[in-house]
């Protein structure tokens, strides 16, 4: 503030108010930078984390999903008749989880197969196959599937 007291002239009063002005300019900078330099970090982790949330709830409605697919699937057994539907029957000698049981096979010569180990076109049905209710179905030389499914395209012999 200019005051005839003071002896300060106007050119003076002029540089003084310049200089208060810049100085003004400055404290705005530096409130804007610190406002950019700690406000926006924070911002940029708070969308990191709510995306990585949601990311990880999207896996695990997807893993739930597929597990309970894989459950409901698992948990049934083919049947000619009606298609899809029954629960997996226990009592054929085989694992019912997609493996195969080899122990009660053998190749079309009568050696006896590797449990464990399935080589293509000689593991067969020894000779027939007693199925729930006591019916004995026999298939000439038909190689088993996975599980307890038999392959449809193989003639079943009701005996």
């Amino acid at each position: 503030m200019w005051s005839p007291n003071l002896h300060v002239t106007q050119e003076e009063l002029q540089h003084a108010q310049i200089e208060h002005k810049r100085g003004c300019d400055l404290v705005v900078v530096v409130v804007v930078m610190a406002v950019v330099v700690v406000v926006v970090p924070v911002l940029v982790v708070m969308l990191v984390v709510v995306v990585l949330v949601v990311v990880v709830m999207v896996v695990l409605v997807m893993v739930v999903v597929v597990v309970v697919v894989v459950l409901v699937v698992v948990n049934r057994r083919y049947e000619p008749s009606r298609g899809y539907g029954q629960p997996i029957p226990t009592d054929f000698g085989f694992s019912g989880l997609l493996t195969l049981s080899l122990l009660p096979l053998c190749s079309p010569a009568g050696v006896e197969s590797s449990p464990g180990v399935a080589h293509a076109g000689d593991i067969h049905i020894k000779s027939s196959l007693v199925v729930p209710g006591g019916r004995v179905i026999t298939t000439p030389a038909a190689p088993l599937l996975v599980g307890t499914q038999l392959n449809p395209s193989f003639p079943l012999v009701e005996e």
